[in-house]
């Protein structure tokens, strides 16, 4: 394992060995900004912000927590830590007008943040997001989540 590798799992550990519940949306963002440093802009923060975890998550307490949750054939919702590097990563890559690729859909949680990273700032999506998955259940859950959520 690569020293990046390994410092990326040691703070994904220290970032979830403890249960924390939180009270929606804003209360997640602001541990994220503070405690780890994460959803730094403002691009980054509205996209986080934009997309409730409640609709992705058979329950509130994985919704509102630090930690990931595993559905079976249904999908997975990671950590919000997680989805926070992932866009903090990608702000630069993923603009408004680019096309991506999402291999495995989990819950629908990513293509939804994608989404909304590749939209023009006034809205318009002018941009693609094309999932890749092959399990029927992930898949048809991941759709019922999107457009639940109308991102």
């Amino acid at each position: 394992v690569s020293a990046k590798t390994e410092t990326l799992l040691r703070t994904y550990v220290k970032n979830t060995s403890d249960l924390l519940m939180f009270d929606g949306m804003g209360p997640i963002i602001s541990h994220v900004r503070t405690k780890l440093d994460r959803l730094t802009t403002r691009r980054v923060g509205y996209v986080f912000g934009s997309v409730n975890r409640r609709h992705f998550s058979l329950s509130p307490i994985f919704a509102f927590s630090n930690l990931g949750s595993i559905f079976g054939g249904a999908g997975e919702l990671s950590s919000p830590w997680v989805h926070a590097e992932v866009i903090d990563r990608l702000q630069h890559l993923v603009v408004p007008g680019s096309r991506v690729l999402l291999v495995s859909s989990g819950t629908g949680y990513m293509a939804c943040l994608l989404g909304l990273m590749v939209r023009g700032q006034d809205g318009t999506p002018n941009g693609q997001v094309v999932i890749v998955e092959d399990d029927k259940d992930t898949k048809e859950t991941a759709r019922y989540n999107i457009q639940k959520t109308n991102a």
